[in-house]
């Protein structure tokens, strides 16, 4: 019996589309002025996140940037929108802007999505970004995992000629 495997090919929306977008969207949030200088903010540098993925387009990080940026800024709208709404008995340009807010939110999801695409488009992977660095080489010498003695260094570890101790007073 054969197994089959579905690739799924998601259409790549390019960043500047989805920019264009939420820039749109964000200014017909906050013409009522019902938003804080926080969710203001938050959104601007989310698209300035967004900016710079756009314009350095050979850069994986920039594009890792700007898909961490948006997954803040979620988190933040979250909060803002279920603490800044004010229900009922509001004018018709406040339902709005409201309404827009909320459809950036929306769709915010799916410029996640499209921003994740860039970034493994342009090589990067989320194992390598955030993988933990193992051992390393110290400049003074070699490492050693099971804390034995380095080269340059005396048997407490520090480098030879130089005690422990900052100020002369401490060593008597």
């Amino acid at each position: 019996m054969t197994s089959t495997t579905f690739s799924f090919t998601m259409f790549m929306l390019p960043l500047q589309v989805s920019l264009l977008w939420h820039f749109a969207v964000f200014i017909f949030a906050i013409t009522t002025q019902w938003t804080t200088i926080a969710y203001d903010l938050s959104n601007f540098l989310m698209l300035l996140a967004g900016a710079w993925a756009t314009i350095d387009k050979d850069n994986a990080g920039a594009a890792l940037f700007f898909f961490v940026a948006i997954i803040i800024n979620q988190l933040h709208e979250i909060v803002f929108l279920a603490l800044d709404f004010q229900g009922s008995g509001t004018s018709n340009r406040y339902k709005f802007s409201v309404g827009m807010a909320v459809i950036n939110h929306i769709t915010k999801y799916v410029t996640l999505l499209f921003a994740f695409q860039h970034f493994v488009a342009r090589g990067g992977s989320l194992r390598d970004s955030f993988r933990s660095v193992g051992n390393y080489e110290s400049i003074g010498g070699s490492v050693t995992t099971d804390g034995g003695h380095h080269e340059g260094y005396g048997s407490q570890g520090h480098a030879e000629g130089y005690s422990q101790y900052t100020d002369d007073s401490a060593r008597s």
